[in-house]
């Protein structure tokens, strides 16, 4: 992508989505390692998964995404985190049949804002840009289809928790 404005030269900045401890196993960070700072990759966006992190309310499991961010930190790669998605345990439509109709569906706000303080709380000292839940207009990732009504509580809840944790 390129940024722009009137007088300032352009400067391309090169971000891909990794998404590394959803979609590689840990004997393959090295080698993404090595690929990230050989592309000299700026950003990459990587998905911090509510219901991998906390499993059961209260239950925190920091496996894999520690040594994600240090590999990104190694790498000179800047972290763009996706905080994303219900547990199950915390969706507001917990008697749905499909695990993603849970997973996707709004979560409860309050268990949401301990989640967003928790991870923010962890990594802030590396991650300083975070994107809240992944294509909220689309109803294959917010259910059932809520769109903005919906997200806005969410987006304000998580934007305070975030300035609070880390201004």
């Amino acid at each position: 992508m390129i940024f722009s404005a009137p007088g300032i030269a352009q400067a391309a900045v090169l971000g891909v989505n990794v998404h590394a401890v959803q979609r590689y196993a840990p004997e393959e960070w090295s080698t993404l390692e090595a690929k990230l700072a050989e592309a000299k990759v700026q950003w990459a966006r990587e998905e911090f998964y509510w219901n991998r992190i906390e499993p059961a309310a209260g239950t925190f499991v920091w496996t894999g995404y520690d040594d994600a961010v240090s590999m990104y930190q190694r790498s000179g790669t800047n972290v763009l985190g996706l905080l994303a998605y219900s547990a199950t345990w915390a969706t507001t439509h917990p008697n749905a049949v499909s695990n993603d109709d849970r997973v996707f569906s709004v979560p409860d706000l309050a268990a949401w804002n301990t989640f967003v303080r928790a991870v923010v709380g962890r990594y802030k000292d590396t991650v300083h840009a975070w994107e809240i839940w992944n294509e909220p207009d689309a109803a294959h990732f917010l259910r059932p289809t809520a769109g903005s009504a919906a997200y806005l509580p969410m987006l304000k809840t998580a934007y305070v928790a975030i300035k609070e944790v880390d201004p």
